[in-house]
């Protein structure tokens, strides 16, 4: 903590999960100072109490908002990384970044959940000690309320009683001690427990491996909107519908269809410049290779042509998904 104090300003606001609050299946939380957050930690090393409600500093942008220190380099096994590759483009009209520092006291934790996009997810731990669980994607109906939301703790006494829990054939408990990268698939479900005072490393990301779950996740994401919002269609045109189904998306999911065809777009045309030979392509100075430039290109045609095809696709974006195919498609 004194090495982070030296380089983050008191005043910078950070958030803060309240672990013993629930807020809907997630965890109350809040923008506290850096200062406020270090003295915390500090009171709670002195007293040695186990009585403290835990406070856990998490999803913070540090490598965002700490931009002359350089963190870390992605292992190069995760470099493949369109999802960052595209938040930190340099036409970008406000940095941002799916890498995370998380750090919390023992005790603190994370409800269950699966990530967001259905993206991948690494996490390296600097120090401390976690204990995950984690569950494959088939085990999700075990693991939702009758409302179809994930259960909140799965550690809890109430929720080990559940009659369908007992129907759960794989549970992976992993012990993630200092120095271990954990890798966890798209759409795996996992809660996580901080053992003893950690500080970790945590990134999300997709690439042309798993960009199929990511199109998948982002078009059930829409029908649910279409469904919640169906009375405001009445008296629409199409585009205004599109464009209205697309805004709460955004707004719920956390990306639109078109930005992710945005995203296809960019990460599609820097492959075409790498095969041409004006540019080379590398992310955290991992360089790609005309193969793996191929594969991308491959698998955004897919992603592409799955998004035009799928009936409940807005139409507003069917003119930008024709023009790219027809750039995209004699390159592989």
């Amino acid at each position: 903590m004194d090495f982070i104090e030296s380089l983050v300003p008191k005043h910078q606001m950070v958030p803060v999960s309240m672990c013993d609050t629930q807020f809907f299946n997630s965890q109350k939380c809040e923008e506290m100072k850096m200062q406020e957050y270090q003295d915390y930690w500090r009171k709670l090393c002195s007293s040695k109490s186990s009585t403290v409600s835990p406070k856990y500093l998490k999803d913070w942008h540090f490598y965002r908002d700490c931009p002359n220190y350089k963190a870390y380099e992605t292992p190069e096994y995760f470099c493949s990384d369109w999802l960052n590759e595209f938040c930190e483009r340099d036409e970008a009209p406000q940095k941002d970044d799916y890498r995370f520092v998380y750090i919390g006291p023992a005790g603190s934790w994370t409800p269950l959940h699966f990530d967001v996009f259905g993206s991948f997810s690494w996490s390296a731990n600097i120090v401390g000690q976690k204990h995950w669980i984690l569950f494959p994607p088939d085990e999700k109906l075990h693991l939702c309320d009758p409302r179809g939301q994930l259960l909140y703790d799965v550690e809890d006494s109430t929720t080990r009683g559940l009659p369908q829990m007992s129907q759960i054939r794989r549970r992976f408990d992993v012990i993630q001690n200092e120095g271990d990268v954990i890798f966890v698939p798209s759409l795996w479900i996992h809660q996580v427990r901080n053992v003893r005072p950690t500080i970790s490393i945590n990134h999300n990301w997709f690439n042309g491996a798993n960009i199929s779950v990511i199109v998948e996740e982002i078009l059930a994401a829409l029908k649910d909107v279409q469904a919640e919002i169906q009375d405001c269609r009445v008296g629409s045109s199409d585009q205004e519908w599109d464009e209205l189904c697309e805004k709460v998306l955004k707004g719920n999911h956390g990306m639109s269809v078109g930005d992710l065809i945005c995203l296809l777009e960019y990460v599609g045309k820097r492959r075409v410049q790498c095969l041409e030979g004006t540019i080379q392509v590398s992310f955290d100075g991992r360089a790609l290779t005309q193969n793996h430039c191929t594969f991308d290109l491959i698998a955004i045609v897919k992603a592409l042509k799955h998004i035009q095809t799928n009936e409940i696709s807005p139409k507003i974006h069917s003119s930008t998904i024709a023009k790219l195919l027809t750039r995209f498609e004699p390159k592989i």
